[in-house]
């Protein structure tokens, strides 16, 4: 049985990536028993609403890893979001080099 190729590294500087996997007008601990076993949740207030993040990295192929296993725990409209400097940025101007 061949062994799986680990897709390479594709690192952007001062980037992080992270699964957004929920939004609540609700504040919830982030505890992972409270996101279906998901480890290193965080939560954000951005106006009246808290969104929740699963992961944080610099490397964007890591970051398509975790939205898949968020999925896979039933987060079906998980998506990648990007912060440059603690800002949010367009994931598509980040991989653009922009």
């Amino acid at each position: 049985k061949p062994k799986p190729v680990k897709p390479k590294s594709r690192i952007v500087k001062e980037v992080d990536f992270k699964v957004q996997i929920s939004s609540s007008s609700k504040k919830v601990k982030t505890a992972s028993y409270n996101f279906k076993g998901l480890k290193g949740v965080e939560r954000v207030r951005v106006g009246a609403h808290h969104k929740y993040y699963y992961g944080k990295t610099s490397d964007y192929n890591k970051v398509l890893e975790l939205k898949k296993k968020a999925k896979a725990k039933g987060y079906t409209s998980a998506f990648i979001v990007a912060f440059k400097y603690g800002r949010k940025v367009s994931v598509r101007d980040v991989l653009a080099g922009k």
